[in-house]
């Protein structure tokens, strides 16, 4: 007769506690880190524009120093006219933010910037928070965030109202009542073969001028510039000695209207006007509007005061005047 060995004790017992082991094992895996970034003294984008005393700012992390700004961003580089750039805004102002590297932030998102080792200086007259590393100085607080364009006048697109702490500096604004320069029609925005950047000129009906600056890259710089007139919405920047406005979405480029001098001016039974394009101290000039007078040498000029804008006519004491709007 075979012998049958059995296994010792000990191995019996060592193989539930094996199969117990197997079968309870459950993998962890870890949990990404949250990420943060220290925080410290915070500054609006006009007080950290007013720390620019003529030499450039170096951030660091020293203790007490300033090291953040927040801001919503107003424009971005998804179509190809801004790269590298955006523009961020906030209830103080606004400014441009020069990145290391593209992509990442888009239109609407609101923003804190880690300032530590970034540069606050302007570029041609443009104050900017230079060399920014999206994915180490910037973190994401919001999307889908609505920031309303600031309505402006051309003439308002001055050096006054330009200066490093000027209040039009990179902010977003909407201009009614404008159309590209009639030597500008028939153009493209820019040269999408070479890629070459272009200004065009657009103007209001008193003849007031500025400059549209398009990318080679944007895409829509092979598209026919409108020829009517209406509303413009972009980022005024600022170059140089000049003002220039960057598209943001051509689909905010309203210039559908009938162009300057070509409206038929039927009567009207009633009439309604804001006087929203005047200049202060200039002769009115509306279209379908008459500014004569018929005694005297006043015209109706426009006065702003503020927010308010209206029409008005001043005659010295003494003088004698007829005037008609």
């Amino acid at each position: 007769m075979q012998r049958i060995p059995f296994p010792p004790r000990r191995a019996l017992l060592a193989l539930p506690l094996l199969l117990a082991l197997a079968t309870g094992c459950k993998k962890e895996f870890d949990t990404p880190p949250e990420r943060t970034i220290a925080s410290g003294s915070v500054v609006t984008i006009a007080q950290l524009k007013a720390l620019y005393q003529g030499t450039p700012v170096h951030f660091s992390d020293t203790a007490g120093a300033v090291n953040t700004v927040y801001g919503v961003v107003t424009a971005d580089e998804q179509n190809g006219n801004l790269y590298k750039n955006l523009y961020i805004q906030d209830h103080t102002g606004a400014i441009a933010i020069r990145l290391l590297n593209s992509g990442g932030l888009y239109q609407g998102d609101s923003i804190r910037i880690h300032l530590p080792g970034t540069v606050l200086s302007p570029y041609n007259g443009l104050m900017q928070i230079d060399s920014v590393d999206v994915d180490n100085n910037v973190v994401k607080q919001a999307t889908g965030v609505t920031i309303t364009p600031r309505p402006t006048l051309i003439s308002e697109l001055t050096a006054a109202n330009f200066g490093l702490l000027g209040p039009y500096q990179s902010m977003l604004v909407k201009i009614s009542g404008v159309q590209f320069a009639a030597s500008d029609t028939g153009l493209t925005y820019a040269d999408p073969v070479t890629q070459q950047t272009l200004n065009r000129t657009l103007e209001d009906c008193n003849g007031n001028t500025t400059i549209v600056r398009n990318s080679g890259y944007a895409n829509f710089a092979g598209q026919n510039l409108p020829n009517g007139k209406g509303d413009f919405t972009g980022i005024a920047s600022w170059f140089g000695s000049a003002a220039q406005l960057y598209i943001r979405n051509i689909n905010e480029v309203q210039l559908n209207g009938p162009r300057c001098g070509q409206n038929t001016c039927d009567p009207m039974a009633t009439l309604s006007e804001d006087f929203s394009t005047v200049t202060n101290n200039s002769t009115v000039t509306l279209e379908c509007w008459d500014n004569t007078f018929t005694e005297g040498s006043v015209a109706w000029r426009g006065k702003v005061a503020g927010a308010d804008r209206s029409a008005e006519a001043r005659i010295s004491l003494g003088q004698a005047s007829t005037m008609w709007l």
